[in-house]
């Protein structure tokens, strides 16, 4: 995945009007301090908010777009995380139990005070994102709220988040919301072309379908053989009361370092229930009532944030779902 980390990434496809709110807030000669970019889970988000901050730290105020030389020594920086006039918060990921933590801490928020005040040392601004703004709880939104009442001069924070809604309204009031759409088909196939996948013709149509306008999810369903997954999955609806299949398929898709692996597997169960529920409330085949295929979404749903706030054993918690979808599937 390394190859695809938002502060890697020269090319930025499909968000050029947003591009244009900030070069225009710039030439304007009034940048808001605070920017809250937002849209579903890899649109492109991060990708923009750090293609923003290596424009400012390098120095640009003017162009045709955002895009940076990754000669400049400001892009090297932002691309290796040292950049000493930019701060990143975001959540953690946890050696221990394989997977990055649920909140971001408040100790992490309150760092940005005291960085923003520091002289910046090469840039003349001081640049903090916070990607996955959402994921700081109640005590962070607030702390971070009060550093957006008072910013410093020369400072500029960028929030990511999915849907400004996850924020206080006293957040959102004091940043420029700047929504991100969902990519194309087209467009996720030329950021596959041009990326390291090496997925083509049909199989690339299919993880283009599924992963639904998001680049994120595309790559990780290549990394994790989603086809593959899907056809276990699809398999399980047609065999529910296999008990020894549905042991094994929690266990080929949990374990220390299968975390990609469980979140592709618990995308496409969401996936094709969201679809199968559309297609029988418009009367289309399928033996299961939409009614019961209702409900059993509103329980994983449930079940499946219950287990990320618990850090619920993955193996247990899949197979956990996997149960109450035999008891719908087998009835």
């Amino acid at each position: 995945m390394s190859d695809h980390l938002p502060r890697t990434q020269q090319d930025l496809i499909g968000h050029a009007e947003a591009e244009q709110q900030m070069l225009q807030a710039m030439e304007s000669g009034r940048l808001p301090h605070a920017w809250l970019l937002t849209g579903s889970e890899g649109v492109g988000k991060a990708t923009l908010a750090y293609r923003f901050a290596r424009f400012l730290l390098s120095g640009k105020r003017h162009g045709k777009d955002l895009s940076v030389p990754l000669s400049d020594s400001a892009a090297k920086l932002v691309a290796a995380g040292s950049h000493p006039d930019m701060l990143v918060i975001e959540r953690v990921f946890d050696e221990k139990k394989g997977r990055l933590l649920q909140d971001i801490p408040v100790e992490s928020v309150r760092d940005i005070a005291g960085f923003l005040h520091l002289t910046s040392s090469q840039s003349g601004m001081r640049v903090v994102i916070v990607d996955g703004a959402a994921a700081l709880n109640r005590h962070g939104q607030n702390a971070l709220l009060k550093i957006l009442e008072e910013p410093p001069e020369n400072s500029l924070i960028i929030l990511t988040c999915e849907s400004a809604g996850m924020l206080l309204p006293t957040i959102r009031s004091r940043c420029r919301v700047v929504k991100l759409s969902a990519l194309s088909a087209d467009q996720l196939r030329l950021i596959a072309q041009r990326s390291d996948v090496k997925i083509e013709g049909q199989a690339l149509d299919f993880l283009i379908d599924i992963a639904e306008g998001s680049a994120a999810r595309l790559f990780r369903y290549a990394e994790n053989d989603a086809p593959q997954l899907y056809q276990s999955w699809q398999s399980f609806v047609n065999t529910p009361s296999d008990r020894l299949a549905r042991l094994k398929l929690a266990e080929s898709c949990s374990g220390r370092d299968a975390e990609e692996t469980f979140l592709t597997f618990r995308d496409i169960v969401f996936l094709w229930l969201r679809r199968a529920i559309t297609a029988r409330a418009k009367g289309a085949g399928g033996d299961v009532p939409v009614e019961r295929l209702l409900f059993l979404w509103e329980t994983l749903r449930e079940k499946a944030r219950a287990a990320d706030d618990s850090n619920l054993d993955r193996k247990a918690a899949l197979l956990d779902m996997l149960n109450d979808a035999a008891g719908i599937f087998a009835a």
